[in-house]
């Protein structure tokens, strides 16, 4: 994305954008990663509207972020929350990953992992 784009998290820079869209495309959520940085924001599509862009980490940010009614978590939370985010989006509860190696997804993934089929194609 680059940084005249309209709409874009901040103004001069490039970004990368990551975007999740439901099956009806009602529903968007966008990703932004400004260049050269750690910076991460985000916004979302519900029906016609999109929110403002949320600035939600920045590498050494303490800033609190809300976790519901709970209190506050750190931004090393927030980027582990991410990580789970993201793997349950490409590999959801249900996925077979095919792979080579023999280790186990959860030591590189997270999450708990059961062999398949094992001797048995696909």
């Amino acid at each position: 994305m680059r940084g005249g784009t309209t709409n874009a998290p901040t103004s001069g820079s490039y970004h990368s954008l990551i975007v999740n869209k439901s099956d009806s495309g009602n529903y968007v959520q966008q990703l932004a990663i400004k260049e050269s940085t750690t910076e991460m924001y985000v916004h979302y599509l519900s029906g016609s509207t999109w929110s403002s862009w949320k600035k939600f980490y920045t590498q050494g940010n303490t800033m609190p972020v809300a976790d519901g009614d709970t209190g506050a978590i750190t931004a090393s939370d927030v980027v582990s929350i991410f990580k789970t985010a993201i793997v349950n989006l490409i590999y959801p509860v249900g996925s077979i990953l095919m792979s080579t190696k023999s280790t186990n997804p959860s030591n590189y993934l997270g999450g708990t992992w059961v062999a398949w089929g094992s001797g048995r194609d696909l």
